[in-house]
């Protein structure tokens, strides 16, 4: 797999090659990078406006305008993700072009993924446009800057994971509307309905026990919101579940990390077998019939 990506042929892939093109030199890739950091630098400003405005700068208050800056991007990267993948395959079905890119030398691994790299590549670009936003904030004080990698490292697994969600939904659906609707369908369930489950059980326990308490064993689905998991890494001890209390074995980013990542190679994996067409597969049966037939 790793020769795969690092080869020659990979690189000079026409499908990437043309979509990093398109991709970048059109205005609406300005446009679009512009407008993000508008909505994300006003919100920021207005943020540390509001929260400063009656009292002086504390240095251990401050981490809090990181952190809300940092659910505000986790929120934005979730809309942008899937709206950038699901019409990849849809779009190219819809212009009639995906069965001649079908009929390349290329497999349909290498067509989805040359997909995934090129939208995941502009939202990494828009990303790291976003530090000069975090610059100010870390400029309170009050933030360890081994957090805002550790923020970038699950920005990419949510990147990595929603980007999927979209490429898959593209691949089943054939129509471009329908993809994008399913794919956000599923983003906002990911972000606010997982929250919303695990309160739900927690209250139908607490009515049929009579106990009233929040139950470390919601803590298997907590983990799987990615707003959640953004607190968690600013406050590992606080909101719902402690340190002390945590029933998973490992801390809850790794939980989602885990999960989220190991769903992108199951979607991956049947994404391939969608776009196969069946022709190459009854071929590449009748060539292992044949070659059992040949071995002694």
């Amino acid at each position: 797999m790793i020769q795969k990506l690092m080869s020659l042929e990979f690189v000079t892939n026409p499908i990437l090659l043309r979509e990093f093109r398109s991709r970048m030199r059109t205005p609406k890739t300005v446009v679009l990078i512009c407008l993000y950091l508008a909505i994300l630098g006003g919100l920021t400003m207005a943020f540390i406006f509001v929260n400063n405005i009656s009292s002086v700068v504390r240095p251990g208050e401050n981490k809090y305008i990181f952190l809300a800056v940092a659910i505000i991007q986790l929120i934005l990267l979730a809309f942008v993700a899937p709206g950038l993948t699901a019409g990849a395959i849809s779009g190219e079905r819809e212009r009639q072009t995906l069965n001649i890119l079908l009929t390349t030398h290329l497999s349909p691994f290498k067509i989805l993924l040359s997909k995934l790299i090129s939208s995941m590549a502009f939202i990494w670009l828009v990303l790291f446009s976003t530090l000069p936003l975090y610059a100010i904030v870390l400029l309170h004080g009050g933030v360890a800057p081994i957090k805002l990698l550790a923020m970038f490292a699950f920005y990419l697994v949510v990147i990595i994971s929603f980007g999927m969600i979209g490429l898959f939904c593209s691949t089943w659906f054939k129509r471009t509307g329908i993809a994008v609707v399913v794919s956000y369908m599923v983003m906002l369930f990911l972000l606010g309905g997982t929250a919303v489950l695990g309160e739900m059980i927690n209250m139908f326990m607490n009515a049929l026990t009579g106990v009233y308490a929040q139950r470390p064993s919601l803590m298997y689905i907590m983990a799987l919101n990615p707003v959640y998991n953004v607190w968690q890494i600013f406050e590992p001890d606080g909101y719902m579940f402690g340190a002390s209390s945590n029933p998973l074995i490992m801390p809850p980013w790794l939980y989602f990390s885990l999960v989220y990542l190991s769903s992108s190679t199951l979607l991956m994996w049947l994404s391939v077998r969608l776009l196969t067409p069946v022709k190459r597969r009854r071929s590449e049966q009748q060539t292992t019939e044949q070659q059992q037939e040949v071995s002694p």
